[in-house]
Formats: structure tokens, sequence, C-alpha cells
């Protein structure tokens, strides 16, 4: 494990991050909320690593970021029809969408279902990274399971930590709710966690309504 501030050369240290994680290795990056883990979410290797490192149940699916809704979608079988007013609307944000995902994700990531949930973070290395690497990455929170996610490297554990490739420390995230999990496998969607914009999710999809009863 190596840890490197973001004040020392960016775009340097990104490229690192980047070679990790095309090579099935795992980075300890800040989100809008708190740490995470990615990986590429395609990659088998990695994604056994990750569940091993974070001794997490087989059945709890992974949750991904990507860099934009076009990267995003290329992960989704069938696109619902909300999701470019949703994605217009809250992306990069904290808003994460359950949808039927393509064939050909790891079982770690699907969790047993054939879905995924995957969101564009708000401004964060994390989304820096995504964008980087033009292809889904997992975002799981850099904790052990039953353990509190981290908001600083200092809260990350020791043992994670030495599990990864690469920490990098961009100082406190603002913590806080999870992003809101919007499952769109279901119609009309459903709220599968409520989140820190769940209120402004939920008003947004009840006008979307009106206005598709009025056309």
């Amino acid at each position: 494990m190596v840890a490197m501030k973001l004040s020392e050369a960016r775009e340097s240290q990104f490229k690192k991050a980047i070679r990790i994680l095309r090579d099935g290795g795992l980075v300890i990056a800040p989100t809008e909320t708190f740490y995470g883990i990615l990986a590429d979410a395609w990659s088998q290797r990695a994604v056994k690593r990750l569940v091993q490192l974070k001794e997490r149940h087989y059945g709890k699916p992974i949750p991904l970021i990507a860099g934009d809704a076009r990267i995003a979608s290329t992960s989704v079988a069938v696109l619902p029809s909300s999701f470019e007013q949703l994605t217009e609307e809250f992306w990069p944000g904290p808003l994460t969408l359950v949808m039927k995902a393509v064939r050909g994700f790891p079982g770690g990531i699907t969790a047993g279902t054939d879905s995924i949930g995957i969101r564009v973070p708000s401004q964060s290395p994390a989304l820096d990274l995504a964008r980087f690497y033009r292809g889904p990455l997992t975002a799981t929170s850099a904790n052990l399971a039953n353990e509190p996610p981290p908001r600083h490297v200092t809260e990350i554990s020791e043992e994670l930590a030495a599990g990864v490739d690469l920490v990098i420390d961009g100082s406190w995230t603002p913590g806080g709710h999870p992003s809101t999990v919007l499952n769109l496998t279901t119609t009309p969607p459903s709220m599968i966690r409520y989140g820190i914009i769940g209120e402004e999710v939920e008003i947004f999809l009840k006008d979307l309504r009106k206005r598709e009863m009025l056309r």
C-alpha cells in the first residue's frame, strides 16, 4: 500500500491509480460522502479480491460509479424511460440507480441478481478517476463488514489499507447520509434507500408522472 497526497502531481498520481485499476488492483479514494474502494467492475480477479478483503457477504451487491451517464448506460441491458430525466437532474450526485445489468459482470457485483446499482458521483477524486478510467468502477465504502465508513484516511483500518495497492489521501470527506438508492426495475420506480436526496427525488418523480399523464 502506498499513500499519496492530492497536493502532489495530480496527473501522475491518477495515472498510477489507473494503471493499478487496469491491472486488477484496488485503490482507496474519497467519494463525495466517504472513502471508497475502487476496482474495475468487470475484473473477476479484482472483484473477488475486494469481496475477500472487505469480508463482504456474497449476497450483498457492490455499488458502482461511472464518469458520466453515457458510460453508466453501457452497463445497463435496458435503459428505463426515466433514466435520461433522472440523470440530467441528479447526476453528478448522490443518486444510485438500480437497473438491469448487461451480462458478464462478476457474481460479486450483482450478488446473484441480474441488476446493478450505479451513479455518477459528485465532484471528488473518485469521480476524477472514473472519468479517467472510462469504465464502471466499484465504490463500496472503505471499511470492513459491520464497521462505519471512514471520512478520513486515519479512520481506515490498518488491515484494509494494507490490503489495497494505493490510498489517495484527500483529507476529510463530508460524510453524512449515503447516496439515495432508487430501483428502476419496478414500475413505478421504488425507493430502496432514502439517502441524502430522497425527498428531492420523490418530488421529481411525482412531477414526472404528472407530466407523462398530461401527454
